[in-house]
């Protein structure tokens, strides 16, 4: 397996643990802003923080977070990500909902 199937592979998989339980990753990822929001207000946080927003493999893995999560935990959400509940209703609209589903159904059975 060549290391660019490995890499797509993680990719897809932590896109689908993020969305598996979105309210449980929502409350995650505003624990550990509020957290870090907190540390930055200390001498060591704040130095940390600045060589933080200088370092080019930060802004990489902030690429990475929002591509894998489409930018949908933001640390003032609800507990429930609004993008998830406008998808929700969006499909709720779709020609053949019904159809859909029971496609769905059946594959998971």
């Amino acid at each position: 397996m060549s290391s660019v199937h490995t890499e797509e592979t993680l990719f897809r998989r932590a896109h689908e643990l993020l969305f598996r339980h979105p309210g449980v990753t929502q409350e995650i990822f505003r624990a550990l802003v509020v957290e870090g929001r907190a540390y930055a207000q200390t001498p060591e946080g704040a130095a940390l923080q600045q060589r933080l927003l200088h370092s080019p493999h930060v802004a990489r893995a902030r690429m990475l977070w929002d591509v894998i999560s489409l930018s949908a935990f933001t640390p003032d959400e609800g507990p429930l990500p609004s993008v998830v509940v406008h998808e929700f209703a969006r499909a709720a609209l779709t020609e053949g909902l019904e159809e859909k589903l029971a496609r769905l159904f059946e594959q998971h059975v």
